[in-house]
């Protein structure tokens, strides 16, 4: 049973993690329809305390009222306020109010969309947020945050990340576990070499050589680890795997950058040549 128990937990983990790829989808939305909407009343009540929070005017506000919802994150049968769009700057927000006799007090903030929620191990309030690219950005995370009851807060505990461009498979197959057999080998947005000048929409100096792999997100080595949960196969036969690697490389070998929640403990994924990968039992 000892050995049982941290298995199912590791595979609850993997199947999470094979689900929320479709999350990185710019698109999706989450659907807000069973959670009330917050009164008119409320806001303007409130306005003081709300004012750049993220929005400086009134009507602006309450324009946007749809935005802010009552849900109860922390088990305790009574609503909190979330508002969850745009921060007034670049990208979007997540502000949480405590509601007590109309009051609105922030207890937190972080950058994202909010994609879905639903209930950790813990049977605590979990959110998955998309922290995507904006303006110049070409990193998109998506973030997996867990309420704390300690604290009182949402504490991100996991995060994946790709650059934009990086293609995300329909198909899964059964995940397994795989090391890195050589030094150097490359983690890519695309399941192909690609050579020459870029032309996919973000900007970046290439991290092999001035003009050649284009489509090399990280550089890594032998003995790395991660997790394949797709593949495919190229034109000349060679099979790719769609990953998601244990932990990132040193900074000088990846185009990749921390969020706006500044949150370092990341995944990168992308694609890899199956060529040098062994698969661990």
């Amino acid at each position: 049973m000892k050995i049982l128990i941290p298995l199912i937990f590791v595979l609850i983990e993997l199947s999470c993690f094979s689900q929320d790829f479709n999350y990185f989808d710019f698109e999706k939305r989450f659907d807000w329809s069973p959670y009330e909407h917050v009164s008119a009343e409320i806001l303007k009540s409130n306005f003081k305390l709300l004012k750049e929070k993220p929005y400086p005017e009134l009507k602006h506000l309450l324009d946007n009222k749809d935005k802010f919802h009552l849900v109860d994150i922390d088990n305790d049968q009574i609503n909190e306020v979330i508002y969850n769009g745009w921060n007034g700057g670049e990208g979007e927000m997540v502000v949480i109010f405590k509601l007590s006799k109309n009051q609105l007090v922030e207890v937190q903030n972080f950058y994202g969309r909010i994609l879905a929620k639903r209930k950790n191990e813990m049977n605590q309030t979990q959110l998955l947020v998309l922290d995507y690219s904006c303006c110049a950005g070409y990193v998109d995370h998506l973030q997996t945050f867990d309420f704390n009851l300690q604290t009182g807060q949402f504490e991100i505990v996991k995060a994946i990340v790709k650059l934009t461009d990086t293609e995300i498979p329909k198909e899964r197959i059964e995940s397994k576990r795989f090391e890195v057999l050589n030094t150097p080998y490359y983690l890519r947005h695309s399941p192909e070499f690609v050579s020459g000048i870029s032309d996919i929409d973000f900007e970046f100096k290439p991290l092999v050589g001035q003009n050649i792999g284009q489509n090399i997100a990280a550089i890594y080595q032998k003995g790395d680890q991660g997790t394949v949960y797709s593949e495919t196969t190229d034109s000349t036969g060679r099979v790719w795997w769609f990953v998601v690697m244990d932990s990132k490389p040193d900074f000088k070998n990846m185009l990749f950058y921390d969020g706006n929640n500044e949150f370092d403990d990341y995944q990168p994924i992308g694609w890899m040549s199956s060529k040098f990968l062994k698969e661990l039992e």
